[in-house]
């Protein structure tokens, strides 16, 4: 029998179908990793800044231990099909930061748990970097995390997704610009 894939294709050569699904099975719990770490890296700058008790995003994390994942679903699959078009192919030929012993890639048993730990290092990776080069980027998506499907947290989700497509194109998906100007690149 055929396996039919439970998620549509991002960009055209994007025939990895069960990696796929098994990226989108695991969503929840890589955005949960996902935000965890971009909140620790936040408030551990509020806190080298002395500003956590006064830095309103820093308030909300510290008070709610929950988001809404759903706020987030459209940069996580954003993110997954950048990491797929981009950062797979190194990956399976052992190139790039992020490559790790062929015998575990090879493993049949669990290989796609492997994938997705590789694919979850990188968002970390690129996690610090926004909190190193671009912290807009960061508050960006934490405003969009703490949005919780609001009017202006829409508006974030919007933004966050404007320029992460930006910043992390997928080959045949255009997008609008950034809907804020100044943005640092």
């Amino acid at each position: 029998m055929a396996y039919l894939p439970k998620t549509p294709p991002a960009f055209q050569g994007d025939i990895q179908h069960d990696l796929r699904d098994h990226l989108g099975d695991q969503r929840l719990l890589t955005l949960s990793d996902w935000v965890g770490e971009a909140s620790t890296l936040y408030l551990r700058a509020a806190d080298i800044l002395r500003l956590r008790q006064q830095d309103a995003l820093a308030i909300t994390l510290d008070a709610d231990e929950r988001f809404d994942a759903r706020s987030l679903w459209v940069a996580h699959d954003h993110m997954a099909a950048h990491w797929r078009a981009h950062r797979l192919p190194e990956v399976m030929a052992g190139r790039g930061r992020l490559s790790w012993p062929p015998a575990m890639l090879c493993n049949p048993v669990d290989s796609y748990r492997d994938l997705t730990a590789i694919f979850r290092q990188w968002l970390q990776l690129q996690t610090s970097a926004w909190a190193d080069q671009m912290p807009d980027v960061l508050e960006l998506f934490l405003r969009a995390v703490v949005g919780d499907h609001t009017r202006t947290g829409r508006f974030y989700e919007a933004e966050l997704y404007f320029t992460l497509a930006e910043l992390y194109p997928v080959p045949g998906v255009t997008s609008l610009k950034p809907l804020r100007t100044g943005r640092a690149a």
